[in-house]
């Protein structure tokens, strides 16, 4: 009589081989769960991958499956062609079929900020352009999973006006480093080669604290000096890029969360996005400090804040990490004022603030 397995051994066998799979895949294996339907599953197996994930960094198995897919995509043929792949900018919707790769000869050469320009000069002078119902100001607000209550708070705090139209797009677990996550720069490039922004809003660098790994596949340890070179030399390459794209771009700071290690993480990332910015010009890259808002500069870790009106506002989600969609609303309300400061607005429309 043949040995049968007993339904413990065959889910253990099971168990085991996709947790041995899910190691290769690594950071990677965020994708697929990140598009699941179910809000509360996908909230239970996105700290699963995530932790699995740092196993993988742990014990160098979680680049596998981006080197293994990039050496077929090289040998093909299709790494010049990323149009073909639903996941190359990791969207949850299907890429157009008329999306054209990236290379420089496809792309209108003409940055919108050149655009701008030329409009200036052509229609207007050396007159400032101005923004009303007619010429409404187009701002596009991007980065991490945290920029959805920035996204969703801004939207809250300009309702329905057509004075301002405002795009936002939040990648969860997105970063300046993580492009097998999603290809940001890429991204940019295709959003504004369809239309023109006046400005951008982006916050990314929650998810960077991570090590990296070279051009030889060798892992660079984080707190090195040697990551930080390549971690502000890829910040450059993207911050360059946004420059080229926006005329003028609002850089997010990191926000404070509960815990303490991670605080500290957050510190050292902020800092190194403070010596990035330096470099460039203040009025077209503008650093933006979120802590400064909120908590409060020099204040210690919060969850509310009272409000003018006596009332107080929950700014902290439950994970001690992300924002309410009011915490977002009740910060962007600074950067909405600053906006409304540097560009020139002919009408004026009523501003929601959070309750």
């Amino acid at each position: 009589m043949k040995k049968r397995n007993t339904p413990n051994a065959v889910m253990f066998s099971f168990l085991l081989i996709f947790f041995l799979w899910s190691l290769f895949c690594g950071s990677s294996l965020w994708i697929p769960v990140s598009r699941l339907q179910n809000p509360h599953l996908k909230s239970i197996l996105l700290p699963v991958s995530d932790a699995i994930a740092s196993v993988g960094d742990y014990l160098g198995t979680t680049d596998f499956y981006v080197k293994w897919k990039n050496f077929f995509l090289d040998k093909t043929g299709l790494s010049a062609h990323p149009s073909w792949d639903t996941r190359f900018y990791n969207q949850r919707n299907k890429i157009e079929t008329d999306t054209v790769g990236f290379d420089e000869k496809e792309v209108d050469s003409t940055s919108p900020k050149e655009k701008v320009e030329e409009i200036i000069l052509e229609e207007k002078g050396d007159k400032p352009v101005v923004y009303n119902i007619g010429n409404p100001f187009k701002l596009y607000i991007f980065g991490d999973s945290q920029i959805t209550s920035f996204g969703n708070g801004f939207k809250r705090l300009i309702g329905d006006t057509p004075i301002i139209q405002a795009t936002h797009l939040g990648i969860i677990s997105s970063g300046f480093i993580r492009d097998e996550y999603y290809t940001w720069g890429a991204k940019l490039k295709d959003e504004c080669s369809k239309k023109s922004y006046d400005a951008a809003i982006f916050m990314l660098g929650m998810n960077d604290n991570i090590d990296i790994t070279d051009a030889e596949g060798n892992p660079i340890r984080r707190r090195t000096e040697e990551w930080n070179d390549i971690y502000i030399r890829r910040c450059t390459e993207l911050i360059d890029t946004m420059l080229s794209l926006f005329p003028k771009v609002y850089w997010l700071g990191m926000p404070m969360p509960k815990s303490k290690t991670y605080d500290e993480n957050l510190k050292i990332i902020d800092g190194l996005h403070d010596k990035i910015a330096a470099n460039y010009d203040s009025e077209k890259l503008v650093r933006v400090s979120v802590r400064d808002i909120f908590p409060g500069s020099g204040q210690g870790y919060a969850e509310s804040v009272v409000m003018e009106n006596g009332k107080t506002l929950k700014v902290m989600g439950t994970d001690g990490i992300h924002l309410t969609v009011g915490g977002g609303q009740y910060i962007m309300k600074k950067l909405l004022d600053k906006i409304l400061t540097d560009f020139t607005f002919t009408e004026s429309f009523p501003i929601t603030l959070p309750e």
